[in-house]
């Protein structure tokens, strides 16, 4: 500790705080996992429960044991990163219990013991529903299991039976690569694949719609082949909804989070600036400080993200209310319980139906296929039920209609009175809101400031950019979260807080201060660089050496680049101890030919890649991944070049340099 802050005093909070925090792995099950979002619910949300388990006489790790005993013909297992695999892992054992009547198993893969995969008796078919992230990673709780199949070919699972569906993103060079990699370690260890792998693309939207098609492939196999026989049932819900008269329940705390999750809590807005100008009126740029005093247990590090849940607007939760006539009950409070102790629920048992649909439900997000197919199985009068089976019929006619439609539930309740004014939907019981339309889920944003500078805020920099229906371009669809946080009224102590997360990166500086540093970036993708300077000119401030930071950043024109005059102040201030060098790329800067981060970086690419071959420098990529493809491009045929390496062996030293933390990305599509 005395080596690492050297002549620096221990009474810098910040920069003590930091270094405490800066450590890169927990402890869990035995081994060390990478510090990200899902280990840490790992740690501290599943300890309870595994506990629990294991005291329990009916624990196990053993897959075939656990199905035996449950008398089971299914078994679910999940590997998530952000909980949408676990969403839909539950909603397949709902719907194969009550369409077959079949006894399930569901668990997270980290449960079980990956090698206990060859227990699981013929009968039985194993479904896994798994994520990928980062280049073709598995989530945290998937690690072993992909370890054991992928290094263990002697393994026999010839009586196994699996399908497999996987979430990913086509944006990224390695899409869906952990479900296609493990279908096929399964297959060449003599497992059988009942359907064909099917794959969710969130670069799409179309991650809940292609989990529907597959499941409806898998369960028609299962009645074809395998003679399994289907119900044709109705909408059955999942939870059981009481409410009660606000009279009844004590007025809860405005300052507390109203979601479940122990690490989220409600942060006061500090300021909202503008810090960009835009030709359209409509698009701004908005830099938001939020208020960590409250809350000293919480601590962030430098390269860091901040999760933030959305508010609904009010009129979409109003529009709700009064088309379910619903109004008179907004302020009264439900209790909410699964009909399954094994599901957990996403958000509080108890909330007042206002906040149910302001926070913690989608309800701004389109329908849903499958949803208005099942409300087409509830309508009460042929004409809706032929409307809406219209719309969700094919996967086609659903895209069809959403290209000319933004169709929320209440629009699409609205848009059915309109065609059949005699329609009401005061019947609609609430837990086929909670049952079909998705939790609200958090926008991730890259914290821009740093922890050492200003550990009490977090910065983050959000660009609203409202987008059009592609078959009504006159209609535009504002972001939920975007507009929100733009929108914050710093006047209103209540309506300003905003109900956040601190999630743990590995976009971090390098260790060694001295070490250089690229860094590359466009758009709202400066923001951690902006911390990152900030830390460094500080450390260089109190008498530490640092390396040389390039920082190439794109933009539209000069008055959209964010924190110029910031940055370059900071720089001359410091200038006899700290070096930034600053590259910007202009794409629609008037009277200059267009010019893109990328292009830039060829620029200089002899001087970038001295620092990354010679100087062992630490490379930073953020923002879209169209501009960080572009950006890998450049400096693998520059690295090419320099050293005479082919394609193959320039990627196997990116692969190098990643895995030595040398080659860093926090890109989005």
């Amino acid at each position: 500790m005395l080596n690492i802050l050297g002549n620096t005093s221990c009474t810098d909070y910040g920069l003590f705080a930091a270094i405490i925090l800066s450590t890169s792995f927990v402890y869990n099950k035995g081994r060390f996992l990478p510090r990200t979002d899902r280990s840490e619910k790992i740690l501290y949300e599943k300890v309870q429960k595994q506990d629990a388990a294991t005291s329990s006489s009916s624990a196990t790790r053993d897959m075939g044991e656990k199905v035996r005993t449950s008398d089971a013909q299914f078994i679910i297992l999940w590997g998530s990163q952000s909980g949408t695999a676990e969403g839909l892992a539950q909603r397949l054992k709902r719907d194969i219990q009550q369409r077959f009547s079949s006894q399930v198993v569901l668990g997270d893969l980290s449960d079980y013991d990956p090698a206990t995969v060859a227990n699981i008796p013929g009968p039985v078919f194993l479904v896994l529903i798994m994520s990928t992230y980062g280049e073709g990673d598995p989530s945290d709780n998937a690690q072993d299991f992909v370890t054991y199949l992928t290094s263990t070919p002697n393994a026999n699972l010839a009586q196994l039976r699996f399908a497999a569906f996987g979430c990913g993103n086509s944006s990224y060079r390695y899409f869906n690569q952990v479900i296609y990699d493990t279908a096929s370690a399964l297959e060449h260890r003599g497992a059988k694949a009942i359907v064909p792998v099917g794959t969710g693309d969130e670069a799409k939207r179309s991650t809940l719609e292609d989990f529907h098609d597959w499941k409806a492939a898998f369960f028609s196999t299962l009645v074809s082949q395998y003679a399994l026989s289907e119900r044709d049932i109705g909408y059955q819900p999942a939870v059981q909804i009481e409410l009660e008269a606000p009279s009844s329940k004590a007025t809860e705390n405005s300052t507390k989070s109203t979601l479940a999750k122990v690490t989220v809590v409600s942060l006061p807005t500090v300021s909202n600036l503008a810090v960009a100008q835009y030709v359209d009126p409509l698009r701004s740029c908005v830099h938001i400080k939020l208020d960590l005093s409250s809350y000293p247990q919480i601590k962030y590090r430098t390269g860091d993200h901040i999760a933030v849940w959305p508010r609904n607007p009010k009129d979409e939760v109003d529009n709700l209310l009064r088309i379910m006539q619903k109004e008179s009950q907004s302020d009264y409070y439900m209790r909410i319980t699964s009909k399954d102790e094994l599901v957990e629920m996403n958000f509080p048992s108890t909330m007042t139906l206002h906040d149910l649909l302001s926070k913690h439900l989608d309800i701004c997000a389109p329908v849903p296929r499958e949803t208005i197919l099942v409300l087409a199985r509830m309508a009460k009068t042929p004409e809706v039920k032929q409307e809406l089976e219209r719309i969700g019929s094919t996967k086609e006619a659903y895209a069809i209609f959403l290209d000319s439609h933004h169709m929320t539930l209440a629009r699409l309740l609205c848009h059915i009175s309109a065609l059949h004014p005699s329609s009401s939907w005061d019947w609609l019981p609430l837990s086929f809101l909670v049952d079909l339309i998705p939790p609200l889920k958090p926008r991730l944003y890259s914290i821009g400031s740093s922890s050492i500078v200003d550990p009490k805020h977090v910065s983050l920099v959000v660009s609203v950019k409202p987008q059009p229906i592609p078959g009504r371009p006159d209609t535009l669809i504002h972001g939920l979260t975007s507009t929100f946080l733009a929108r914050l009224p710093l006047n209103s102590p209540e309506e300003s807080l905003v109900q956040a997360e601190i999630r743990r990166s590995d976009f971090k500086l390098p260790f060694n201060t001295e070490t250089p540093v690229i860094m590359v970036a466009a758009g709202t993708g400066i923001a951690p660089f902006r911390a990152f300077v900030h830390e460094r000119a500080r450390l260089a401030s109190i008498g530490r050496p640092v390396g040389p930071m390039l920082l190439f950043f794109g933009c539209q024109n000069q008055a959209d680049c964010l924190f110029y005059d910031e940055l370059t102040e900071l720089a001359a201030t410091h200038a006899s101890r700290f070096e930034l060098q600053l590259y910007t790329a202009f794409s629609r800067q008037p009277s200059a030919k267009t010019k893109y981060v990328q292009d830039q970086l060829f620029e200089h690419r002899q001087s970038v890649m001295k620092y990354l071959i010679e100087d062992d420098a630490g490379l930073y990529i953020c923002g879209a991944t169209a501009m960080a493809k572009e950006v890998r491009k450049v400096l693998l045929e520059a690295a090419m070049v320099m050293k005479q390496w082919t394609s193959s062996e320039a990627e196997q030293w990116r692969q190098g340099r990643r895995k030595a933390k040398r080659w860093n990305e926090d890109v989005w599509s």
